[in-house]
């Protein structure tokens, strides 16, 4: 098993393969539609083709577009005043469905008073919605997803744990680092090491810290975000 991180190129190799082997099947069906060779009970088949490749598409789609937020992070952040408890609400209501649809129960735990602080809203928007994702993709049905905000000690502190698949301890250290990718499942996991990495690069450019922890596979997984609160409370 792959522990390391693999180079930027091997990374966009695979994208490559995967846009090829997405794409593959749709030829050869292609093919059949206009040969008129396609038979009724085929359709169910052609159906199931199509869908699996949306997912994989969209799936690669997603992943291109992290790596453009990755590589254009160092541009200047669109600072503003906001409530940290506006930005967990509105990615956990776009989750969701999701996570109604895996029976993943999703526990959402807000203060009851605003978390304010100078930041990027679609950045921060961007944190939460990896994490998050993160966590329904490892957790199978009948687990649970938990997203906590919290107020300490002049911080926010924002925890997004699972009871899914977990993390091995030696890949613990590679967890954030740029194409790295843990085989959990034997066969790989869909994505490829940019959404973590990316929740890293978002979270210092706020001046934050984030760290993953897990006891280890099949012992689920812990995400803790802190960000400096720079702007008072309401009394």
């Amino acid at each position: 098993m792959d522990r390391t991180a693999p180079q930027s190129h091997s990374a966009v190799e695979t994208l490559c393969h995967e846009v090829r082997g997405a794409i593959a099947p749709l030829a050869n069906w292609r093919r059949l539609l206009h040969s008129q060779a396609i038979k009724p009970e085929d359709l169910g088949a052609l159906a199931n083709v199509l869908d699996r490749a949306v997912l994989v598409l969209s799936r690669l789609a997603n992943d291109l577009a992290r790596l453009e937020s990755t590589a254009d992070s160092e541009a200047s952040l669109t600072v503003e005043a906001l409530d940290l408890r506006e930005v967990v609400s509105s990615v956990a209501k776009i989750v969701a469905p999701e996570a109604e649809q895996k029976d993943v129960a999703l526990r959402v735990q807000l203060p009851p008073e605003p978390v304010p602080m100078f930041g990027d809203f679609v950045r921060l928007t961007q944190v939460v919605a990896n994490l998050l994702d993160n966590a329904l993709k490892f957790t199978e049905g009948r687990g649970r997803v938990s997203v906590e905000l919290r107020y300490e000690g002049g911080a926010a502190q924002l925890v997004v744990s699972d009871t899914g698949i977990g993390i091995a301890h030696e890949f613990l250290p590679l967890a954030f680092d740029e194409f790295a990718r843990e085989d959990r499942r034997g066969g790989g996991v869909p994505g490829h090491g940019i959404g973590l990495h990316l929740v890293q690069d978002i979270v210092a450019l706020h001046g934050g810290t984030v760290m993953a922890e897990s006891p280890g596979p099949g012992c689920g997984s812990r995400f803790t975000v802190v960000l400096p609160v720079t702007v008072p409370r309401a009394a």
